[in-house]
């Protein structure tokens, strides 16, 4: 197989109906190194035209990339950097909310401090978190209930030093930026009794309730999954069903949690307080508790199916068990397929909701693209190590694939290998299509790079 970089050769690419369509030729180009010595960039995020990410590097700083100037003039591409403003501790995670202008970054000092990144000026203090955040999601709206001065961050940590297993949500009045010197969360969820390893909001219609929810999910080193309802709390004897429902197919009925005391509320059934419970108060947001893997939930996913006419919210989960769950949210949480076929953990997921499509990376070496019922095709032969990340460009049917001894592998969606990248001489750990034509490509050895494939007629 010869390499596609550095050489004359072409692929031949096809659209979405099968037609030819046109040829990738990477013939004489070469990397754009965006940045280097960075360490090991730690965080990574790309909205809209904006790259952020953040690094081990000594300063700890952590940058923005407008990527239009970036295909175009990139000695012009930087938009902020922003020196970490603590001694010894670096940006570890980073957050775009790209048209407001707004960069969240979590320093290794379990500080969240969100920033303008147009001028990179210090604008609020997060201080709630008592390990390292890993996780951190802009909870969206149900529609109709929109909020444009106001954003709700959801953050979790990684609970190593201080069994910090709390998802935590920030409330950000837009109007009132900048007049306090620390934010305090708002709410937690604290459900989780193992460290939370998977993070993603979305809003989902639950059919019991007949209404939209806004929701909170996370993933657990203890195989779980919780979802949390945002914004819903009452007395532990509420007997309203929109919370402690009881979950089909899910091994054990959902709880609402205080302590280390689990109160299970069965499905059209009230539960009777005792005397000590009358005088306590917890909260009730955990509407599903769901199990099924038996280890780290390592990846999550949201979006919509088309189930028996209906559009059913769903969420995949991927698992160092190595398989794959999707979990119907609008029906109480029931387990609907399982994909199973990798040998190692799963180390990235790709949920394409709109034909039903799921592409999986493994620290088995291979990657697998899935329907809801079979393995459609492997992706195997190629990488030396663990897959640890991908990237897709729907437009022109690729799959980008990082792998943990540098290398990039380019795959059709039928599992055929197209060719190959040699950018990085340490483990990939982020790769991003922006607009079908440029990769970017983050690694251990302290650089992101770009490539931008050109895209021509095909020759006769």
């Amino acid at each position: 197989m010869k390499k596609l970089s550095y050489c004359s050769k072409m692929a031949q690419l096809f659209d979405s109906d099968g037609s030819k369509s046109k040829n990738m030729d990477l013939s004489g180009l070469s990397p754009t190194v965006v940045a280097r010595n960075l360490g090991t960039v730690t965080g990574i995020h790309v909205e809209d035209c904006f790259l952020a990410f953040g690094t081990t590097a000594a300063t700890g700083d952590a940058y923005v990339y407008d990527l239009i100037k970036l295909q175009s003039q990139p000695q012009k591409a930087i938009i902020a950097t922003i020196p970490s403003p603590f001694n010894k501790f670096n940006a570890h995670r980073v957050l775009l909310v790209a048209k407001k202008k707004l960069l969240f970054v979590a320093y290794t000092n379990n500080v969240i401090i969100l920033y303008n990144f147009e001028n990179g000026q210090k604008i609020e203090t997060l201080r709630g978190h008592t390990d390292i955040v890993d996780s951190m999601v802009i909870c969206p709206c149900v529609e109709g209930s929109e909020k444009p001065d106001e954003i709700l961050l959801a953050s979790s940590s990684n609970g190593k030093k201080h069994n910090d297993y709390a998802v935590n949500l920030w409330k950000i009045n837009l109007k009132s930026l900048g007049k306090t010197q620390s934010i305090a969360p708002w709410s937690k969820f604290t459900s989780h009794t193992k460290s939370i390893s998977s993070l993603v909001a979305t809003t989902a219609f639950i059919t019991k309730l007949d209404k939209e929810l806004r929701l909170v999910i996370s993933g657990s080193s203890d195989g779980t999954l919780h979802c949390n309802i945002i914004g819903e709390q009452s007395s532990i004897h509420n007997t309203d069903t929109s919370v402690g429902l009881l979950n089909e197919g899910v091994e054990r009925v959902s709880g609402v949690q205080t302590g280390r005391n689990v109160v299970k509320i069965q499905e059209e059934k009230k539960v009777q307080p005792t005397q000590k419970e009358e005088k306590q108060h917890v909260d009730t947001s955990l509407l599903y508790e769901l199990h099924g893997h038996s280890s780290t939930v390592s990846v999550l996913r949201v979006g919509q199916l088309e189930l028996n006419d209906d559009l059913d919210d769903v969420v995949v989960s991927g698992s160092y068990d190595g398989t794959v769950r999707v979990w119907n949210l609008t029906n109480g949480g029931k387990c609907m397929n399982i994909l199973q076929g990798h040998k190692g953990g799963i180390e990235s997921l790709y949920f394409n909701d709109r034909d039903c499509r799921i592409i999986t990376t493994s620290s088995d070496c291979t990657g697998r693209v899935w329907d809801l019922e079979t393995c459609r095709c492997e992706l195997s032969g190629f990488h030396s190590s663990f897959i640890t990340c991908q990237a897709i460009s729907n437009k022109y049917k690729l799959i980008f694939t990082g792998g943990h001894e540098g290398k990039i592998g380019i795959w059709s969606t039928t599992g055929q290998l197209l060719g190959s990248l040699d950018r990085h001489t340490g483990a990939i750990r982020h790769l991003f299509v922006f607009q079908n034509t440029m990769l970017i490509s983050a690694s251990d050895d302290g650089t992101i790079r770009t490539t931008l494939f050109t895209f021509e007629s095909p020759q006769e």
